[in-house]
C-alpha cells in the first residue's frame, strides 16, 4: 500500500466507532481492506458509489446506509472510492 493511501486509512480508522475501511479505485479494483468490513466490499463500495452519483447526475457523491447496529459511509474522491464501517 502507498504512504498516502495508508495515510488516508489509518486516518478513516482512528474515527469514533470505525470497524473498518475498504478502497476501491474507479474500476472497482480493491486498492485496500483493513478492519472489521460486514461484508462490504471493493465491488459494492464502487457500486453504491456510482449509482448514488447518477442520482444526482454527479461524478463525485456520498451515500450513507444507516441498519440496526452499523453503518456504512461511501464517499467518493477524484480516483478513489473510501467505504467505512461504523458501529452504532
Amino acid at each position: 500500500m502507498d504512504a498516502k493511501l495508508k495515510e488516508a486509512v489509518d486516518t478513516a480508522l482512528a474515527g469514533e466507532g470505525v470497524e473498518g475501511v475498504v478502497v476501491s479505485d474507479r474500476n472497482g479494483l480493491c486498492l485496500a481492506s483493513v478492519g472489521e468490513t460486514r461484508g462490504l466490499n471493493a465491488a459494492t463500495v464502487f457500486s453504491l458509489s456510482k449509482r448514488g452519483g447518477q442520482l444526482f447526475g454527479e461524478s463525485s457523491s456520498s451515500v450513507t446506509i444507516d441498519g440496526d447496529n452499523a453503518a456504512y459511509v461511501i464517499q467518493s474522491f477524484d480516483n478513489v472510492v473510501i467505504g467505512v464501517v461504523k458501529s452504532h
